[in-house]
């Protein structure tokens, strides 16, 4: 107290220009924060896109290895039955089994190749009154429960019962009603009969299989890597276009004969990077006859009556052996050029996502560490 008054003490104003470097360093501060932050966030972007990237390049490589792509049709016309199979895929060993009748059923000729176990895997097959079959890979799609039928794949395949028991389409189709396929098809079945009757199973829009028919008397029905069932018109493409207009002609200046059919399947025929075509074969169904092609050597085909080749007795040989030693080389040639190729692209695919897959972690790290230091 001093002449009875209060003396109020406060701390000295800072001057004006410390304030003001004040004020700034808070500003850089804030400004410094969002850019660590947009820095995260990209950086958090980055190894979301690298590592979709590396999963998507793994899924084309494993999904091509794995994948038969394949474009079958069955064409009738004048009281001629043509059914033709390009086989597309990846193997090198191909083979041709012969079964004759027994009392396991009917006799029959399989085209496929050799495990790596060795013991055969056929993938198509005609039998000894003229049923043929053969599958395209398909867009995987669900079925609905189907517990209760009198078969399953789980006792015994759908293809070994119509190929020893079934000797026209309708009849497959009625042990596939009967049949239990799982949960889900990957796959749909082009089946044809000696009268020219043909049918493609798939899996249907609601769950149930779908049962896709060929016009009678005459016409044709086709098949390639999209579900005949259901789908969009993008997913046509190139070979069912090609195939179906090449079909077209026939009845008019063009007649349906085993070498035209072969020409169908040339037209159709696949050297990609990702497959190619290991074999071709147009089977006349009523006079029990098969005309086939090697590696895609279409200079040269072989033909089998198959009552003639069931009565030589059950075997397998290479198929290989049914040509020229030209073509069987040349064959084997072209092939080797595309499993080179396809392994270096496999090879390229990995590096490349080895190094996303390094790129990522580096990100990852650098991203952790900057978190750490703020």
């Amino acid at each position: 107290m001093t002449d009875g008054r209060r003396l109020l003490f406060s701390r000295p104003e800072a001057p004006v220009l410390g304030r003001e470097r004040v004020r700034q360093g808070i500003c850089v501060e804030r400004r410094l924060k969002r850019v660590h932050k947009k820095r995260r966030v990209s950086y958090g972007t980055a190894v979301v896109a690298m590592a979709l990237l590396a999963v998507c390049l793994w899924r084309i490589v494993t999904e091509a290895t794995a994948t038969p792509s394949c474009t079958i049709f069955t064409a009738v016309s004048n009281g001629q039955v043509l059914f033709g199979n390009n086989e597309d895929h990846h193997q090198r060993e191909l083979l041709v089994g012969f079964r004759p009748a027994s009392s396991e059923g009917y006799g029959a000729v399989y085209f496929g190749h050799r495990r790596r176990d060795g013991t055969p895997q056929y993938e198509g097959a005609v039998n000894q009154f003229g049923l043929a079959w053969d599958i395209n890979s398909a867009p995987r799609a669900r079925l609905n429960p189907q517990a209760g039928r009198a078969r399953s794949k789980s006792d015994e395949s759908y293809f070994g019962i119509i190929t020893r028991r079934a000797t026209t389409a309708e009849g497959a189709i009625r042990i596939a009603k009967d049949f239990d396929f799982g949960d889900s098809m990957a796959y749909q079945i082009h089946i044809a009969d000696a009268s020219g009757d043909a049918v493609i199973i798939g899996a249907g829009a609601d769950g149930e299989l779908a049962f896709t028919r060929i016009a009678r008397p005459e016409g044709h029905l086709v098949s390639t890597n999209f579900n005949r069932a259901d789908y969009k018109a993008s997913e046509v493409g190139w070979r069912y276009e090609t195939a179906m207009e090449m079909l077209g002609e026939v009845g008019g200046n063009q007649s349906l004969t085993p070498g035209y059919a072969t020409s169908v399947l040339n037209a159709v025929h696949l050297n990609m990077l990702t497959t190619y075509t290991l074999y071709s074969n147009v089977v006349d169904l009523p006079n029990k006859a098969i005309y086939l092609n090697y590696m895609s050597q279409y200079g040269e085909t072989a033909i089998l009556d198959i009552a003639e080749e069931l009565a030589k007795g059950a075997r397998v040989v290479s198929m290989r052996e049914l040509f020229s030693a030209e073509t069987a080389s040349a064959g084997d040639i072209a092939y080797g050029r595309f499993e080179r190729r396809f392994t270096s692209a496999k090879v390229g695919v990995v590096a490349t996502g080895v190094a996303i897959l390094g790129g990522t972690a580096l990100l990852v790290l650098r991203l952790l560490r900057r978190r750490l230091d703020s």
